[in-house]
């Protein structure tokens, strides 16, 4: 990703292209979220009751227990960001935004955490505007830290900040799991309300 944010740094096009990158990353998402939300109108087009809370609860400790390394399982996921030959041959007023939109689609890309896997099963279970809407959040949060970071005027600077995150992993998946845990909690608490 350092590549693509140095990238749009130069030759002064960072708001065009961090608006194309965004945008990008919202359609993603949205397109993501009503995936989703079809697929569950087309399966099941009744409420969700209220026993399904427990099975959303369910998977929320799984995708923690996932996210904590203790069970030695390995989620699908690619191994890279997008291929690289598309930044090199593709102009990038198009491959900016189709970057993002794969960063919003989420499962096209590389997955650092099982979160997305219980978001898109979580979603499955609701369905309707709450799974569009969180898918659309998705997108736009992951398109929105290499916007950030571009706005760095070098590489080298990029790169300074990226190297702790890449240390940090570890608390971002305990913060994941941690997260995925208090939402199992608080759906557990809702249903004896």
């Amino acid at each position: 990703m350092v590549h693509t944010m140095s990238f749009m740094v130069q030759g002064g096009r960072y708001w065009r292209a961090s608006t194309l990158f965004v945008a990008g990353g919202l359609l993603g998402g949205l397109i993501l979220g009503v995936t989703v939300a079809a697929v569950r109108w087309l399966v099941a087009p009744v409420a969700m009751p209220p026993s399904l809370l427990w099975l959303a609860a369910l998977l929320l400790v799984l995708g923690a227990i996932l996210d904590t390394r203790w069970l030695p399982l390995r989620l699908p996921s690619r191994h890279v960001q997008v291929d690289d030959m598309l930044r090199r041959t593709w102009p990038w007023w198009l491959y900016l935004p189709l970057y993002g939109a794969t960063l919003g689609l989420g499962l096209l890309t590389y997955v650092p955490f099982a979160a997305l896997f219980v978001l898109v099963a979580c979603a499955l279970l609701v369905g309707g505007p709450a799974a569009i809407g969180a898918f659309i959040a998705y997108g736009v949060a992951r398109a929105t830290l290499p916007v950030m970071l571009a706005a760095l005027t070098s590489r080298a600077r990029i790169e300074e900040i990226i190297r702790p995150m890449l240390r940090m992993r570890g608390s971002a998946q305990a913060a994941s799991a941690l997260s995925q845990l208090v939402l199992a909690i608080s759906l557990v608490r809702a249903q004896f309300q």
